[in-house]
């Protein structure tokens, strides 16, 4: 989950900008895309949202 959420700093990039995880770089990559074709992928836009939705159901039952 770490990995997903950003959590995961010193990992296999060695922190700094590429230390974040999959919810900060895809938005970012959807970004470009829309700067360049004026259209949010859609695909790309239903990852992140499940992302979400999974990042934040482990959360809620990891919580005490």
């Amino acid at each position: 989950m770490a990995f997903l959420t950003g959590g995961l700093r010193a990992g296999w990039w060695g922190g700094g900008w590429w230390g974040g995880g999959l919810i900060t770089r895809l938005p970012l990559i959807a970004g470009f895309v829309l700067a360049f074709t004026a259209r949010y992928p859609r695909d790309l836009f239903d990852l992140l949202v499940g992302l979400d939705r999974w990042v934040l159901r482990v959360a809620a039952c990891a919580s005490p």
